[in-house]
């Protein structure tokens, strides 16, 4: 029953994917995910209907796993972003906006996709929504290389990545 219920959970989180999302070639990737995670569902439910006591335990211990490795997944995300700010920071001291610009998109997909999700569980859509929509704001400041507006706005992500990480039950070094 566990692993029925882990199946359609996790087709409902990808669903958030393909309906919260910015157009962007991430979602190919969310529609492939939603694909995997709808077989996987019906291979659980046609599994869970054989379960006995020994595979509940499994069940239980592939769960634990999960999240062990979700927490993971979440962590290397916020460490990618907090570097990618950086990055963005030095480029732009460089004037070198071309790779700033590459790089606000990348860690905008990156956010978008493996940060939001868990952040709109917690905390609801429209929250996770508000913090990632500083991620757009950034790319625009970056696009009309407008220094000033992006050191703002890196601070802004930065102290936003520390308050998601908190709410995620992250720890992330500074």
């Amino acid at each position: 029953m566990n692993k029925k219920i882990i199946g359609v959970l996790i087709a409902s989180l990808t669903s958030i994917y393909l309906f919260a999302g910015c157009s962007n070639p991430s979602k190919q990737a969310a529609q492939n995910t939603t694909q995997t995670a709808h077989a996987a569902a019906k291979n659980t439910e046609h599994n869970s209907e054989s379960t006995n006591h020994a595979s509940e335990n499994t069940s239980h211990n592939q769960a634990s796993n999960s999240e062990t490795s979700s927490k993971d997944a979440l962590n290397k995300a916020f460490t990618d972003e907090l570097t990618g700010l950086a990055t963005i920071e030095q480029d732009v001291k460089k004037n070198d906006f071309t790779d700033a610009e590459k790089l606000a998109q990348q860690l905008h997909e990156k956010f978008h996709m493996e940060i939001v999700p868990a952040l709109a569980d917690k905390k609801g859509k429209d929250y996770a929504e508000d913090i990632h929509s500083k991620y757009h704001e950034l790319q625009d400041a970056v696009k009309s290389k407008d220094t000033a507006k992006i050191a703002e706005l890196i601070k802004v992500n930065r102290d936003n990545l520390d308050t998601t990480a908190n709410i995620l039950e992250i720890s992330i070094k500074k």
